[in-house]
């Protein structure tokens, strides 16, 4: 490639998913960020990245990233990147507008998805882990993660009659009198309710559509009303709405998802960010694939939820995402930044609003991405209007 900067910004093309649990095209953000979404009846996800899935495709070419990067993989993202990632892209970087809520799920360690995958590689396509980045984008994003503390889950049995009807009468002794350790107490609470039989799952649902949540928070009231319609036969996630600490977060917030923790997002906007991989394991809340047994084993039941504030802003209009994650680091970019860039290894930069100007030659507008040569240095991003996105590698 040519040592001349210019040579070393590449177009990228987004590929989008039109999953059911995603937002009527219509109402979708990424409805805003496609040239067009005619087609489309629903917009859940919009991916940039190399996963064989869904690659990005290389803008004015016949190539999608994967092809790119198998023939310009050292030139393009670097020794040091090639190396530990052998040749791969290590990040993918989504869009999602959700609507309706997506499974109980979580994804395993690097360990333990060689493993799924050898043995399922149908439901478990590939053999990395999945840590990954949330940042909210709409007002609010609903979301389950994490579990309650054992004195949440009590008030909630004593005061819900379906709840104290899936749990054995020794599970509710065990959580009253304290006596093993908290971890042990949890985990045999949610087995009783994730492996519970369908017609239990059925009397579940009688029983919440007569008696209710009793006091419950407001949102938990809302989505148990609109799921008790939507999975009439039962789901095993219903009840996990009280065993998993439910939030509603704000523009601008963020969440780092590590391995076996629990989580569901529920209805929002937000941008992720995670390391190369679609394993997801799931045990509720949907009608796909769901390997409770495989869940209740890798689960991190002495993670008792708390969300941290991991916001850093390294300089005036440059916010960056603390995560210990290896294969990406994400900045937001705001308005009024004029920034050299100078970073070691392969960038990504993803206009979400706005004009974002790059050496003062490159006009990003909403939607638009360019992915960044490791051999590019010391280039200019001017951010006249609105947020980009951008991503690197710690090297």
């Amino acid at each position: 490639m040519s040592k001349d900067n210019s040579n070393h910004f590449i177009k990228l093309v987004p590929v989008v998913q039109d999953y059911k649990w995603g937002k009527p095209a219509n109402t979708s953000l990424i409805a805003k960020l496609i040239e067009d979404a005619s087609s489309y009846e629903y917009l859940a996800e919009l991916w940039l990245g190399a996963h064989p899935k869904a690659p990005a495709l290389i803008a004015n070419s016949n190539l999608n990233l994967i092809q790119f990067l198998k023939e310009h993989a050292t030139n393009f993202m670097g020794a040091k990147i090639c190396s530990k990632f052998k040749n791969s892209l290590p990040f993918l970087f989504k869009i999602l507008s959700v609507n309706s809520s997506l499974s109980i799920q979580a994804h395993p360690s690097i360990e333990l998805a060689k493993k799924l995958h050898a043995k399922d590689p149908k439901n478990y396509p590939d053999e990395n882990h999945k840590p990954e980045l949330a940042i909210v984008l709409s007002d609010s994003l609903e979301l389950l993660y994490g579990f309650r503390k054992l004195e949440e889950i009590s008030n909630f049995v004593k005061k819900i009659p379906a709840l104290n009807f899936i749990l054995s009468e020794k599970s509710k002794k065990d959580l009253q009198s304290r006596e093993k350790a908290d971890s042990e107490i949890l985990k045999n609470l949610y087995s009783e309710i994730i492996l519970a039989e369908e017609t239990k799952q059925k009397k579940v649902i009688k029983l919440l559509k007569e008696q209710g949540v009793g006091d419950a928070e407001a949102g938990i009231k809302k989505w148990i009303e609109e799921l008790v319609e939507k999975y009439p036969n039962g789901d095993r996630g219903i009840l996990s709405f009280f065993i998993l600490k439910y939030y509603e977060l704000s523009k601008g917030e963020a969440l780092f998802i590590e391995p076996a923790i629990p989580h569901a997002y529920l209805r929002g906007d937000l941008t992720e960010c995670m390391a190369t991989s679609d394993n997801v394991i799931r045990a509720g809340l949907t009608y796909k694939f769901c390997d409770e047994l495989v869940l209740l084993d890798m689960l991190n039941f002495d993670n008792v939820s708390q969300i941290l504030d991991i916001r850093k802003e390294t300089e005036e209009n440059f916010l960056t995402y603390e995560t210990p994650a290896k294969e990406f680091k994400v900045s937001k970019l705001s308005k009024g930044l004029s920034k050299k860039m100078n970073f070691e290894g392969l960038e990504l930069l993803f206009c979400l609003s706005g004009t974002t100007i790059i050496n003062k030659e490159i006009s990003m507008n909403k939607g638009e991405a360019y992915l960044v040569s490791d051999k590019c240095s010391n280039y200019l991003v001017e951010i006249k209007e609105g947020e980009t996105f951008h991503v690197r590698v710690p090297v």
